[in-house]
């Protein structure tokens, strides 16, 4: 695949752009996605499913001189409900890029998921999501 064809692909990727500066370097991304319900009854577990555009470069390939390419992934996923932890990972080099996540949890009262993903260079992005108990 040439340039402008993976060019043409991102553009039309809302995803995949949000995830390349303006040199075509991937950085992290500041707005992940995150899908869960607004409401749920008393007790219903429901699914939660999270994705963030980020390259995951492993530091073993080499770039086009034979010089290692530096690590640069993202190595820690952590969920909070109301403060409370819901589900931590530690990630490292053969997590794909953009990497997906989806959990289940039991919703017993109104309040605020808290999602954090925290690269090798301690960047972090963070986004939260309230669910209703209806």
């Amino acid at each position: 695949m040439d340039q402008s064809n993976v060019h043409q692909i991102m553009s039309k990727s809302p995803l995949a752009a949000a995830a390349v500066n303006h040199k075509g370097n991937y950085k992290m991304a500041s707005k992940p996605r995150v899908k869960l319900p607004k409401s749920a009854k008393k007790g219903q577990v429901v699914q939660i499913k999270t994705l963030i555009p980020h390259k995951m470069e492993t530091g073993i390939r080499k770039d086009k001189k034979g010089n290692k390419i530096p690590r640069h992934i993202i190595n820690k996923v952590e969920a909070t409900f109301n403060g409370e932890p819901i589900i931590t990972a530690d990630l490292h080099p053969a997590i794909s890029a953009n990497p997906y996540f989806a959990f289940y949890a039991r919703i017993e009262e109104s309040g605020i998921f808290k999602f954090v993903w925290t690269d090798d260079k301690d960047k972090a992005v963070t986004t939260s999501k309230a669910i209703t108990v209806a």
